[in-house]
Formats: C-alpha cells, sequence, structure tokens
C-alpha cells in the first residue's frame, strides 16, 4: 500500500490508477474513492506525527507501530512518539513496523546519552539516510547560541511538572555538553536542583556534578547545598557561560541583579522554589563590584529561600552554616603559595602545617569582664560513657637521631568515675625515658593522691624542689592543710630513710612546730636508740627508746614491755580534794556490771578463737563515774596512704569515733570503796560485840 510520501510534489505526475492517483480522464465513480485514499494517507501520517503513539520496548530499544505502513525507512520519515521508558546508557535504537533497529543520534551524529529520552516524554525522530540513523530533533540536543535573557530583571525559570515529595524529586537540570575532538559528545557538568527529603515540604537542594573524565552523563558531584545551607565540596567546578544580562542602569546594593531559579511541584501540585542564584552589584558605587548569593529553600523559604553562601568582591565566601570537605585528604590552603595548610586525615582528624616556617596556632580574645578567654577546650561526647575512658591528649612528637619519630612527651586526661553526681577525672604526665614512650611521671586526681609523682628509677629522685636564690629566707617547700589530717606523709618500704633533714648551716635538719599538740611523731619499729624527740610548748613530752630498761618516757610516766608507770611524784602535784567514806563511792561500785565478752568481727581488737576478756561496757560505766570514760576520734587508715594491704574499713573506722576506759583510775574508786565497806564492817563488828556483851 502506497503512503503520503509516494504521491509527488508534481500535481500532473499524481495520474496513477485509482485510489492511488487521478489518471486522465477517469471515470466518475473513482474520485470519491481517490479523495477518501488521501484523506486516510493524510490521517495517518498526523498521527505518526502529533505524539499520539506509545513506544513499547525496554533499555535502550523503543518499538513503534506505525499508523502507516511502513515496510521501508526513507529518508526524512518522521514519527513523534511519546516513550515508555527511560534510555538507560547510550545506544538507543528506533524499530518502526519490525522494518529494522536504527540508532537514535544527536544532530552531530554522537549517540544520544542515557537518559535524554525519558518515560512519558513525547519525542521526534527523521531518518538520515545516508547515515541510516534516527535523528533526535530538538530537545536537549539541539544546537543554537548561548541563551541570552535580557529584561529589567532577566530569569531563567525551570519548572518541573511532576508532583511528588521524594528525595531527590522535582528535579530541573542545566546540562553542559560538548563535543570531542572525535565528534564524541560528552556531559561535561550538570547542575541539578530538587526536593530534599521525604515529606511534603519546600525544602531544596542543589547539586553541582562535574565530570572528572570517564563520568559520562553522569558527572560525579562536586558542590551540594543542603536546605540548611550547609555546602559539601567535593572538588571543581568547570562549566561553559551562560549570560544574563539586567538592562536597567543602577548603582544601588543588590541592583543589576540576574537569577537563575529552580522551582518544582510537590506532591499535592504546591509549586515551591528550590533554589535560587542571584548575582547583583555590591556597594552603591558608581563602579563594576558584583556579589553571588546561593539560597536554598530550607523548607518554608516561599519563593525566598535563604542565603546559603554568598561571595563577595573581595573574594571573601560566607557560608550561612557548616562547610563540608567530603574528600578523604582534603586540604586547606592559606596564603599566596598555601605555606599554611589544614590537611584531612582520614577518619583521624586534621593537621596543622606551616611547612618550612615555625607553626603557631594562637588563640587571641578581646573580652574585656572576668570571664576566662581565650579558651581551648577538647570535648568528648558518648552514647556510652564508661570509667576511665580517655578524655583526650596532648602529644610532643619528635625525630631522633635516625630520622624516626618519637613521642617526647604527653599530657593524657582520663574519665576515672562517670557516675553522676561522683564524676572524677585524673591527668596523667607522661615523658620517654631510655627509648621507652609513655613513662608514667605524674597524675593529678589519682587514687593515690590529689597529684602523685610516679618513679621507677632506681638511681633518680623521684621530686626536687630547688630554690635557687641564695638570698632568699623563705621556705622551700611548703605543704598546708587546712583540715584535722596530716600534712606531710612519708613512707618508704626498704631499708632507707624516709625522711632525711639536712642543714649546711648551725641550724635544723628536721623541726617541727605544734600549737597545741604534737610538734612531731617518729617511731622505731625495732632496734636501741631515741625514736624520737619531741617538745611541745608545755602540752607534751615524749621520748622513744629513752633506755635499755623503759621504752619510753612522757610526762613523768615510764614504759617498759610489762609495765606501765604512771606519774605519781607528790612534788608534781597540787591536791585539790579528797575522796572519803562519806562519798558514797561503795554504792557507785556495787553498780557496775563486770562482764565477760570477746570483740566484735571486723573490730581493731578482735582475734580469731580469742578467750573471753573480763571487763566493763564505757556506756554504762560513763553513767556511775563519767571521768574514767574518754570518747576518742579513730583515725582511717583503710585508704591506700596507709598502705595496709586492705580497702575496707574497720568497725571503728566505720564508727568514727569510740570510747575508751582508764581502768587503772577504777583502782582509785575500788580502794574508797573498800576504806568505806572496811568502815561499816567495823561499825556492824562492834554494834555485835555490844550486843553480845
Amino acid at each position: 500500500m502506497a503512503e503520503i510520501r509516494d504521491y509527488s510534489v508534481t500535481a500532473d505526475d499524481n495520474n496513477a490508477a485509482s485510489p492511488n492517483g487521478m489518471a486522465n480522464g477517469c471515470a466518475p465513480s473513482t474520485v470519491n474513492d481517490t479523495w477518501r485514499e488521501g484523506i486516510a494517507r493524510m490521517k495517518r501520517w498526523y498521527e505518526d506525527c502529533q505524539g499520539a503513539k506509545t513506544t513499547t520496548g525496554s533499555s535502550n530499544a523503543y518499538l513503534l507501530a506505525a499508523s502507516r505502513v511502513v515496510t521501508s525507512y526513507a529518508a526524512g520519515d518522521a514519527y513523534m512518539f511519546k516513550a515508555n521508558h527511560t534510555n538507560t546508557s547510550a545506544g538507543s535504537t528506533l524499530n518502526v513496523d519490525s522494518v529494522g533497529a536504527k540508532a537514535i543520534v544527536t544532530p552531530t551524529g554522537a549517540a544520544i546519552a542515557a537518559g535524554s529520552i525519558t518515560s512519558g516524554g513525547v519525542y521526534l525522530v527523521a531518518y538520515e539516510a545516508s547515515a541510516d540513523k534516527f535523528m533526535l530533533i530538538g530537545g536537549s540536543h539541539s544546537g543554537g547560541d548561548n541563551p541570552f535573557i535580557y529584561n529589567s530583571s532577566p530569569t531563567l525559570t525551570l519548572e518541573n511538572s511532576t508532583s511528588e515529595d521524594t528525595s531527590g524529586g522535582r528535579e530541573s537540570q542545566v546540562v553542559f555538553k560538548g563535543l570531542q575532538s572525535g565528534s564524541e559528545e560528552s556531559t561535561l557538568v550538570k547542575i541539578t536542583a530538587s526536593h530534599e527529603g521525604t515529606s511534603d515540604d519546600q525544602k531544596g537542594q542543589l547539586v553541582i556534578g562535574v565530570n572528572d573524565g570517564d563520568d559520562n552523563d553522569a558527572p560525579t558531584t562536586a558542590v551540594t547545598v543542603a536546605s540548611t545551607k550547609n555546602v559539601t565540596f567535593a572538588g571543581n567546578v568547570e562549566s561553559p557561560e551562560l549570560n544574563l544580562k539586567n538592562p536597567t542602569s543602577e548603582d544601588t546594593s543588590g541592583g543589576r541583579e540576574s537569577q537563575v531559579v529552580f522551582k518544582g511541584l510537590q506532591s499535592g501540585g504546591e509549586e515551591s522554589t528550590l533554589v535560587k542564584i542571584q548575582a547583583s552589584h555590591e556597594g552603591t558605587s558608581d563602579d563594576e563590584k558584583g556579589q553571588l548569593i546561593v539560597g536554598v529553600n530550607d523548607g518554608d523559604d516561599g519563593s525566598s529561600p535563604t542565603t546559603a553562601v554568598t561571595i563577595a568582591s573581595t573574594g571573601n565566601t560566607t557560608l550561612a552554616k557548616n562547610l563540608t570537605l567530603a574528600s578523604d585528604a582534603a586540604v586547606l590552603g592559606f596564603g599566596a603559595d598555601s605555606d599554611v595548610t589544614i590537611t584531612h586525615v582520614a577518619d583521624t582528624g586534621v593537621t596543622l602545617s606551616a611547612g618550612d616556617n615555625d607553626t603557631i596556632l594562637q588563640l587571641d580574645s578581646n573580652n574585656d569582664d572576668a570571664g576566662a578567654a581565650p579558651k581551648l577546650i577538647l570535648n568528648r561526647t558518648s552514647a556510652s560513657p564508661a570509667d576511665n575512658d580517655d578524655g583526650g591528649a596532648v602529644e610532643w612528637h619528635m625525630e631522633n637521631d635516625n630520622d624516626q619519630q618519637f613521642i617526647a612527651a604527653s599530657i593524657k586526661v582520663d574519665a576515672t568515675d562517670v557516675s553522676d553526681g561522683s564524676e572524677q577525672g585524673m591527668l596523667t604526665v607522661k615523658h620517654c625515658e631510655a627509648g621507652t614512650e609513655d613513662t608514667a611521671s605524674m597524675y593529678v586526681g589519682h587514687i593515690n593522691g590529689k597529684v602523685y609523682i610516679y618513679n621507677d628509677t632506681a638511681d633518680l629522685e623521684t621530686l626536687r624542689l630547688r630554690q635557687d636564690n641564695a638570698s632568699c629566707t623563705n621556705y622551700g617547700v611548703v605543704m598546708i592543710h587546712d583540715g584535722a589530717g596530716t600534712a606531710g606523709y612519708f613512707y618508704t618500704a626498704g631499708a632507707a630513710t624516709a625522711l632525711y633533714g639536712y642543714c649546711g648551716a648551725a641550724h635544723y635538719g628536721v623541726r617541727g612546730y605544734s600549737i597545741g599538740s604534737y610538734g612531731g611523731y617518729f617511731s622505731s619499729a625495732s632496734g636501741f636508740g631515741r625514736g624520737s624527740y619531741h617538745v611541745g610548748s608545755g602540752s607534751k613530752y615524749f621520748i622513744a627508746s629513752y633506755s635499755s630498761t623503759y621504752g619510753a618516757y612522757s610526762n613523768g610516766s615510764y614504759f617498759s614491755s610489762t609495765n606501765t608507770y604512771t606519774g605519781s611524784d607528790a612534788r608534781l602535784k597540787d591536791v585539790t580534794s579528797q575522796i572519803t567514806t562519806s562519798d558514797g563511792i561503795l554504792a557507785k561500785v556495787n553498780s557496775l556490771k563486770p562482764i565477760m565478752y570477746t570483740w566484735k568481727l571486723n573490730s581493731d581488737g578482735y582475734v580469731k578463737d580469742a578467750s573471753p576478756e573480763c571487763g566493763f561496757l564505757a556506756q554504762e560505766v560513763k553513767e556511775v563515774f563519767p571521768d574514767l570514760i574518754h570518747e576518742v576520734e579513730v583515725p582511717d587508715c583503710s585508704d591506700e596512704l596507709h598502705d595496709n594491704g586492705r580497702d575496707t574499713k574497720t568497725l571503728n573506722e566505720e564508727l568514727g569515733t569510740t570510747y575508751g576506759m582508764s581502768y587503772e583510775k577504777l583502782s582509785v574508786y575500788l580502794a574508797a570503796a573498800l576504806q568505806e565497806a572496811s568502815k561499816k564492817i567495823d561499825a556492824l563488828e562492834a554494834r555485835i560485840a555490844a550486843l553480845e556483851s
């Protein structure tokens, strides 16, 4: 069957027999058939060229069933169709009525790229007989000059007609392409504005992709501007020229503006402005200064996206929020020759370097108030904090004479206790000693003391403090304790001196002074000699290891391994009163309750399997003879400072204070009671004698 293409443009040549033409002198009965056939051919041609036909096929193959009868392709044959799918890569073909699949190319003869035909789009192709291919007419492959917009407020608007709330949906693109020397078409840059997230809102994002050499039609993302105004740079951006000219003559700030606006439709059909790029004049002078502002819709900006990036005429770039460098080896350079750099070390941190210059990190503050500034804060956050978490470190790295790096010294912080309300931190100072890194030398906040200096070297002092001014008459070391504890404690585990005092002149080697108690306390576990000698200001007088007979002497009292002799010299006493038989001492003694007892478990007096002892309960005796009872504060020796091999408190330590009783003084009251009882016995015996006589 012939089609409209088989007609001749010369009228006289269309003289074939009906219905393919009108021969001269044809019968009147054939006229209607000829006209009807001509009208049908025009209708079939119209349907093939007005986009009513939808292709079938998949991937890069398109199949079209034409209204015309197609048995071969002829030069100029045009078909307009609606695509049933998007082509996935270069090398797409069209096959009309199974005549044969022919490549679909651009006007330059290059294969169309992936995505050049999209599902639901309407496309016009024409058969190029010399190349035996279908040429895609129009679309993103048409030639022509650079776009040029000239009016009082030039705006280029790209609007996506699809209603959707998908991430990356409502997209509009500006694609920059070019031809390689072999006429291969390549996509150089692609700018895509689209919806961000999946909510029914106006949030937009801008993605700039740049081909890094082998990206084909999917350039690698170089810059991303999110709706939060965060800008992510992954590489450099290159593009051909797009001219927007504002014809208004003005010198206002923000005037002479030109804009590129990216819009899209939400799932409810609402039009939203995703991204706006505006170039305008900076300042009010009659000059050429320009500024560039990129605005990104953060979700509810309407047609005025919030400013995310501003580039001033000075070249300074202002980011409204975060800057992300996506490369694992990103470098920020400072200076004309990038003599100072900040380099990202993947999954680790950043390195500040000044090359061969002195690297200086300086924090300045012009704060005039009483606040502490500037501050350097090392902040570690954790979803599951635990005791002894490392809180950060400062390390000094140096090189040895073999060109090797070593850690010369470091300061590290640990959170030794992360419990709410009892948080505890510890600072550790370490150094490299004899080739060994991480040698601990000092702790602040250690369990052995607020400041704990550590040394495991046999021939070095642990701590040496020196006052190097010969004219100084003040103290070299001052230890102050504001409480009731010990200001200084010295201990040695070996056969050495725990505290050694030396004076290079005629003065004290060790001196102790107390306002109302011990000026010093010294003891010797074995051997003979003066373990210590103390003189208090009229308060205490004590000599340990006094002689071969007495172990100690204090205030007239003598102590040996078998006896205690309490000072009782009449020459040393002023008698204040006499205890007599009329004082009722006997009744008081009779009220005492002698007991047999053993010491409780975990008490200081506890001895396993010990036999019961005799004695009294201090609280009961206190009710009768209060002067025999004294409440004594118990020293807490359970911590590591006392190094006694335990970390739990005894019962005495838990009580804090305990009562003690002077049994030797009780003998005085017992003597008075005996005298009173003897007097009563004498009286009774006298009465009996009188009755018997």
